[in-house]
């Protein structure tokens, strides 16, 4: 049996979309994601949609299997699939804060934001985990699309008051206090992290591009040097931004 993904992922690299599916009949659901998912990247979309499909009727009620399947099927442009799959599970778990954070990012996806579906999905997220970060960006994300910068400002500083905090976290939230118009503290939140995290490049290039944009030529001059330094020269190297 565990030679079974293995062929069945040799057939999809192979092209024989058929052959592979039938392989798949003795593949546990866990393991069809990562044969979708391999499929997906050797161009056989189909295939790794059918996959997909699979493994969710195999394994109904199974979380990790149905949150895996919507980001492949998020991954391979169809979020009407992985949308209908989380709201039917969400129906059945109201308060799972993951599900929907998933079905805002697929509500977003299929076009969900201008009418406000996506938006709704994120908030329910964040009453559902107070605690967690992510729901209260992608809602910030909404409220910006819309217009409404008092809106997210309001949640971004929500975000930012919860506790631990994590480099992927901090780069949105860099981008989300600037683009609601405090650039100040989204420069300040960039020096920061660039203090804690000198590995981090892309504080130095928000650090840097801030800088420039307040006319502080000088200081963003000295934060490329100091990028330089530590890591080497940087290339596309201009006077607002360092790419490494």
């Amino acid at each position: 049996a565990d030679a079974f993904p293995e062929l069945a992922r040799a057939l999809l690299e192979a092209g024989e979309e058929e052959q592979a599916l039938a392989v798949c009949e003795s593949v546990p659901a866990s393991a069809m994601i990562p044969l979708a998912r391999a499929g997906r990247a050797a161009g056989r979309k189909a295939a790794a949609a059918s996959l997909l499909e699979r493994a969710v009727a195999a394994a109904p009620g199974d979380r990790a299997v149905l949150l895996a399947a919507a980001r492949e099927w998020m991954a391979l442009g169809r979020p009407e699939d992985a949308l209908r799959r989380l709201e039917d599970a969400v129906a059945r778990a109201p308060r799972d804060a993951e599900l929907w954070l998933r079905i805002g990012l697929a509500r977003r996806a299929a076009g969900g934001s201008a009418d406000g579906q996506a938006l709704a999905a994120f908030l329910r997220a964040a009453d559902a985990d107070p605690e967690a970060r992510a729901p209260l960006l992608e809602a910030c994300r909404e409220h910006l699309a819309r217009g409404d910068a008092a809106a997210a400002a309001a949640l971004l500083r929500r975000a930012l008051s919860l506790g631990a905090e994590d480099p992927d976290t901090l780069r949105i939230a860099v981008s989300l206090l600037h683009a609601t118009g405090d650039s100040a503290a989204a420069l300040r939140l960039a020096e920061r992290v660039r203090a804690a995290a000198p590995e981090a490049w892309w504080a130095y290039d928000m650090a840097v591009s801030l800088l420039a944009e307040a006319g502080r030529w000088r200081e963003a001059h000295t934060v490329l040097e100091a990028w330089e330094a530590r890591n080497g020269p940087c290339r596309n190297r201009n006077a607002t931004s360092c790419h490494h």
